[in-house]
């Protein structure tokens, strides 16, 4: 299972939003949705 499966299941089963994990980890929304759906070219990884 993938790193970013793993943070949405997380983050989902703690009922929390992409918005507010984002907030306590000092990324965007957007950064977390792209990590979430593994989505490494809009990573700069």
């Amino acid at each position: 299972m993938k790193i970013g499966h793993q943070l949405k299941k997380a983050r989902e089963s703690k009922r929390l939003s992409q918005h507010e994990v984002g907030e306590l980890l000092g990324i965007s929304q957007k950064t977390l949705s792209n990590i979430e759906s593994n989505n490494k070219d809009c990573l700069g990884i």
